[in-house]
């Protein structure tokens, strides 16, 4: 009988989920811009919200499980004095999705695409909230943007 010699194989395999389902999102906001009112009783903006709808390309036979998740990717907000460039406060607006507090680069719990649009697609609903943190200072001028990305969670 032959001696049996041992050999190791070392396996790996990447999947490039993108290529894993033939379904897409895009998002959409509504309204897609907002201007916050500052209220000087509470020293600071008003509460704003936007709705955030994810469109698919996700027919309504396929199943109702499908989910994504929505990160925040950049939340930039800055305040400075007018006759300044240096912002004078960075920082100054918490966002949150459904009431959940959202972080830059953390992904939210599982959401789901649980209606359907006139076209017979998948389409998902959030509420994006911006709030103000305390402003102290005075005779500012304010701006900022937040950035957000969908992807479906497998």
């Amino acid at each position: 009988m032959a001696k049996q010699i041992p050999h190791l194989f070392k396996v790996s395999t990447y999947i490039d989920k993108t290529d894993l389902y033939p379904y897409s999102l895009t998002l959409l906001a509504e309204p897609s811009s907002l201007y916050l009112e500052f209220n000087s009783q509470l020293g600071r903006f008003d509460d704003a919200t936007t709705e955030l709808i994810v469109n698919s390309n996700i027919p309504e036979v396929e199943s109702a499980a499908f989910t994504y998740q929505v990160t925040l990717v950049t939340n930039e907000s800055n305040c400075q004095r007018y006759s300044e460039t240096e912002p004078v406060l960075v920082n100054v607006m918490d966002v949150y999705l459904d009431g959940q507090s959202m972080q830059e680069g953390v992904a939210s719990s599982r959401q789901y695409l649980d209606e359907v649009d006139e076209s017979g697609l998948r389409v998902g609903r959030n509420e994006i909230l911006l709030r103000s943190q305390l402003i102290e200072e005075r005779a500012l001028g304010c701006s900022g943007e937040i950035m957000l990305e969908a992807e479906l969670a497998l």
